[in-house]
């Protein structure tokens, strides 16, 4: 894949999908477009910026394309989105849905449900817990 480039690989399913790649998606489309991080760009798409939207979409289809291919390979129940789900909301949650739909088995979407995390801060708390208990064995 030829996607912006994290953890040294580009095109990997974070340089799409995590919130940090959403400024690298906008550059894709407008060289000059500057965010500070995710939040800035799905700001910026709030208030009508059409390279700001683009990165969104692009971001969420990639999601959506991701829990399809994890729907049909592991027939699952439900899958629980990352932070996103919890930071861009409902609309954000649709947009990944109807690529879901699209991509993944008809019988495989029609019994799995996406959704957001029950616990909207644990990500945020992830690296705390590492400090604290990385070090242990």
């Amino acid at each position: 894949m030829d996607g912006p480039g994290v953890f040294g690989k580009p095109g990997c399913f974070e340089s799409y999908a995590a919130a940090s790649a959403l400024p690298a998606l906008a550059r894709r489309r407008q060289a000059s477009f500057h965010a500070a991080d995710g939040a800035d760009v799905a700001q910026r798409a709030a208030a009508g910026d059409t390279v700001a939207r683009a990165a969104l979409e692009e971001n969420a289809a990639a999601v959506g394309s991701a829990c399809a291919l994890l729907a049909d390979l592991l027939v699952l129940d439900v899958i629980v989105l990352g932070s996103l789900a919890t930071y861009l909301g409902d609309a954000w949650i649709e947009r990944v849905h109807t690529t879901f739909e699209r991509e993944a088995l008809p019988r495989h979407a029609a019994a799995c449900t996406l959704r957001a995390p029950s616990l909207p801060t644990i990500q945020d708390l992830s690296g705390l817990a590492a400090a604290l208990y990385g070090n242990r064995p």
